[in-house]
Parts: structure tokens; C-alpha cells; sequence
């Protein structure tokens, strides 16, 4: 029997079990699929997507808008013309998408570059599929965002880094130029890890590669091929991002970016990306956010180890030494952007799933020539926290909530609700928007004016002297108690925390301004 074809069917075979596993976290009455397992993010996407199939352009509230990544974005309008852009069927489509991607193109494309990296047995092929299935970035492929994409996206790039390294020519260096345009389109971040494959081909020695006999010359001319067609995959989405916005980052990165809406502090980011980074390494679903102690515990005792395992990582002598020490660079220069540059630490476990690649490659490189049974046993622990974090969100779900349930339910209901022509606005505006077309946008992920304002300090001055009837959401992080916005609105809360502000006819507060609202 062929080994490695042996090794991969197997692994396949783990990677459906733990996609049909993950089929108990989904909602078994349709009309749950609008409350989860969909983030509301996914729902901007869902909502561009349907513009588009109306041809309407790539618009969200009339608009033009940039607020996404172009592959995720390419499978949802695929996805909703062929369910028709069902209000339901539509986010079951991109959950199932999501889901296959993750798991079993994923786990394809793991085992395929662990193949190259070293002789793959059986047993190690079932370890590498439980590492990946059971990982911190698993329960992220619910989301309906671009993170599955953007993993497999990293797998494909290493896999042609180490193909170009292993030997140089032509054929590899457009390889490796096609793998890295579509990894940038699969998640922008991505750009670090494309920047230092390039560089790499021209410095070899820098990574401890086998390429570096050859010329510099040589090497030149092959990194300038990889980088020609990494730029011409790339090249429409950044110049329509130029030409449109000003900015290669999409809007939505800058909205979630230090000074945006999400900000709450230098130290509460730098802390969320101190966990996420090590829990990713560690590949398992170690339960750091409650309690809420074990988040310190893990700065303290896991950062140090995670540094030291990243310089072990780095002076390995192993096949993989190249792929790893990319990896692994590329991933220190993700912490310090997301930590230096960016505001939004309920962001930053997705954002930094790819260090789930670079642990699951660490232990491979560290214990399978070595102690393959060390590998297997940790493989074994990791499935352990899979099946309890598994076993805690059915519960969560069978008792009606569940961590994939997004906080906007009440809100959609809401916005629903309202009279035809009434001008509404939410923060979380995904869901809403996807239920009711023309729900502006307010915490500048879609929104470029919103945006500015966010940037500028003015959003409750914008807010106050917009056209909006209604600003609709579970909290607007103290803005609707600015005195422009009570000026302008009424203030009500309603059931679930739901906070509506309704702009006044006139100076005069209105008799019951909040009729309505406590009933929902």
C-alpha cells in the first residue's frame, strides 16, 4: 500500500468525522440560521454579495464600499446565486462552504505539505488531521468569514516556498507568485508572509535554505518573476482600492484599527494578542476567557514558552527548516501589526489563526523523527479539549444560546419591524442590513463617510446631523450619550439591552418617544 496516498485518505476520513461533528453546533430549525452560527460580519459580505447578483456593483446602503476580502467575497456571490440569495438558505450555504474549506481542503493541503517536508506514515497522518481539525482556528470556520480561506491560503504559499527551495526554476517561481497573489486575496494580512517568500529567493541564507548556491543574478531574476505574478493577481483589487478609496487597506481594517470604533486601549490589545498568539501556537482550545484569571496565567506562563519555542523553532535542523523559519517570522510581524496597529482585541483569536499552522508544523518538525509518540499523545490531549469545548457549546445551544449566536437577533427583529421609508442606522449592521436592505452602516466597516468620522473624533456630531431616522444597536461604546446626539435624539432601551435612538420631529421631546421599543 502507498504510504503517503494511505496517510492522506486517512486523514481525510478524520477531517469528515470532525466536519460532521461540527454539524451539532448548527441549528437544526431553519429559522435559527439567521441568529447563528453566522457572525455578523458575514452578513456584509452576504449583503455586497446579493448587490451584485442585482447588479448593483460592489455597493452595501448605495455605496461603493471595499470592506471585505475578494475570494471570500467571490464565493458568497457563487453561493447566493445559486440558492438564489435566500434569506436563509444563503447563510447555510456559506457555513457549509466555510466548513469544507477549513476541514477538508485544509486538511488536504497539511498533510500534502507535510509530505514534502518528510516521510508521512499513517499515524502521522491521523495526528496531523486531529492537530488541524481539533485546533483554536477550527471553531472559527463558523464565522462565515474569510479565515478558512486565508488558512489554506498560508498552507498553499509554504507548500511552494518549499517547492521553489527545493529547486529553483522558472515553473517555481510562477508557482509561487500564483499561490501568493491568491493567498492576498484570500486575507490582505497575508501580505507578510508573501514579502518574506520573495525575499527569501533572493536571500536564501536567511532562512537556511538550499537554494543558495545559485547566483545572485539568478536568484534576482526568479524573485522578480514570483513578485510580477503575486502583483499582477493582486494588482486589481489594490488599484480599486486607490483609485476609489485612497488606501490599499480595506475599510474595514481601518475601521478596526487603532483610533476606531472598537479601540479600548494600547494594554487591552496588546494583552488579547498575548493569548490569542499563544493559544494558537498551542494549537489546542484551551479555554482562556473564563475564567477570566486564566488569561494572566497564560501571559505569564505562555508567552515565555512561546518565545522559546518559536527560537527552538528557528534553529531546528529539519527539512522544514525553511517553510518554518517563514512561518514563523511571518507570524511575529502579524503580533507586532496587530498589536502596535490595531484596536479591536475581539478580533484577534481570527486574526492570528495562522500561528495554528506554525505550532502544528513545530511539533511535527520537533517530535516526529524523534518521538513520534509525543506527537500522537498531544494530538490525543488536543482532541480531549476538542470534545469538551465541543460538549460545552451543544449545551449552550440546546438550552437556546450558544457563542455562535450574534448579538444583533433582537436588533434584525427590530429593524424589521419598522415603517417602509424609515432611514435606519446600526453599528452591527450585517445582519440588520441583510434582513432589510438599506441599513446604513455605522461603525465605518462599509460606511467611508462613517469612517472618516470615526478617524476624525466626530461621530456623534455626524451621527447628530445625518439624515437617519432611527440609530439602532446593543451599544454604541458611549456615543449615544453624547450631549450632539441627545440634542438630536431620543434615547430608549428595550428588551435585551437593545438601545434605539429616535431622532426628534422637532426641539420638543415627543410624549412617548419610546413607544414601541419596550415591546420588542
Amino acid at each position: 500500500m502507498n504510504r503517503p496516498a494511505s496517510a492522506a485518505r486517512g486523514a481525510l476520513l478524520v477531517a469528515a468525522a470532525f466536519f460532521a461533528s461540527k454539524l451539532l453546533l448548527c441549528p437544526l430549525q431553519s429559522g435559527d440560521w439567521l441568529s447563528r452560527p453566522l457572525g455578523d460580519d458575514a452578513y456584509y459580505y452576504l449583503t455586497v454579495a446579493r448587490n451584485i447578483g442585482a447588479g448593483q456593483g460592489i455597493t452595501y446602503d448605495g455605496a461603493a464600499t471595499n470592506g471585505f476580502h475578494p475570494l471570500q467575497m467571490a464565493a458568497c456571490v457563487v453561493l447566493g446565486l445559486i440558492t438564489g440569495f435566500d434569506q436563509r438558505l444563503a447563510p447555510m450555504a456559506l457555513v457549509l462552504f466555510n466548513l469544507a474549506v477549513f476541514h477538508l481542503l485544509g486538511t488536504w493541503l497539511l498533510v500534502r505539505l507535510a509530505s514534502r517536508l518528510g516521510p508521512v506514515s499513517l499515524p502521522l497522518g491521523l495526528s496531523l488531521a486531529v492537530l488541524w481539525n481539533a485546533s483554536a482556528a477550527g471553531f472559527a470556520s463558523y464565522s462565515g468569514l474569510e479565515t478558512p480561506l486565508a488558512l489554506c491560503g498560508w498552507l498553499w504559499l509554504l507548500t511552494t516556498l518549499h517547492d521553489y527551495h527545493a529547486g529553483p526554476s522558472l515553473r517555481a517561481a510562477a508557482w509561487l507568485g500564483v499561490a501568493g497573489g491568491f493567498a492576498f486575496l484570500a486575507r490582505n494580512d497575508i501580505a507578510v508572509l508573501c514579502g518574506l517568500a520573495v525575499l527569501s529567493t533572493v536571500f536564501p541564507r536567511m532562512l537556511g535554505a538550499s537554494s543558495a548556491g545559485a547566483p545572485l543574478g539568478e536568484r534576482a531574476r526568479l524573485a522578480s518573476i514570483a513578485a510580477v505574478v503575486m502583483a499582477l493577481l493582486a494588482a486589481p483589487w489594490l488599484l480599486r482600492n486607490l483609485v476609489l478609496f485612497s488606501s490599499p487597506m480595506p475599510q474595514s481594517g481601518a475601521a478596526e484599527a487603532a483610533g476606531g470604533l472598537y479601540d479600548i486601549g494600547r494594554m487591552a490589545q496588546w494583552r488579547a494578542v498575548a493569548v490569542s498568539a499563544v493559544v494558537n501556537l498551542a494549537v489546542a482550545n484551551i479555554p482562556v476567557d473564563s475564567p477570566a484569571w486564566l488569561g494572566h496565567v497564560v501571559i505569564l506562563l505562555g508567552v515565555p514558552l512561546a518565545l522559546a519555542g518559536l527560537v527552538l523553532l528557528w534553529r531546528v535542523e529539519h527539512r522544514a527548516s525553511t517553510v518554518l523559519r517563514c512561518a514563523a517570522a511571518a507570524s511575529i510581524l502579524l503580533v507586532l501589526v496587530y498589536g502596535g496597529a490595531f484596536g479591536a482585541t475581539h478580533m484577534v483569536r481570527r486574526w492570528l489563526a495562522p500561528l495554528v499552522v506554525v505550532g502544528i508544523l513545530g511539533a511535527t518538525a520537533v517530535f516526529a523523527s524523534k518521538r513520534p509518540r509525543a506527537l500522537h499523545a498531544f494530538a490525543a490531549v488536543t482532541v480531549l479539549f476538542y470534545v469538551a469545548k465541543l460538549g460545552v457549546e451543544v449545551r449552550r445551544i440546546s438550552s437556546g444560546g450558544g457563542s455562535f449566536r450574534t448579538n444583533t437577533v433582537e436588533l434584525a427583529a427590530f429593524v424589521a419591524s419598522q415603517p417602509a421609508g424609515t432611514r435606519i442606522g446600526a453599528l452591527q449592521s450585517g445582519l440588520p442590513g441583510w434582513v432589510r436592505p438599506g441599513v446604513v452602516n455605522l461603525d465605518g466597516k462599509m460606511n467611508r463617510r462613517v469612517l472618516a468620522a470615526i478617524r476624525a473624533g466626530d461621530f456623534a456630531t455626524w451621527l447628530a446631523a445625518s439624515d437617519l431616522d432611527i440609530a439602532v444597536d446593543h451599544g454604541f461604546f458611549g456615543r449615544d450619550l453624547d450631549p450632539a446626539v441627545l440634542a438630536r435624539f431620543d434615547r430608549c432601551v428595550g428588551a435585551h439591552g437593545l438601545i434605539v435612538l429616535r431622532r426628534r420631529s422637532g426641539d420638543a421631546v415627543a410624549s412617548n418617544p419610546c413607544s414601541g421599543v419596550h415591546s420588542q
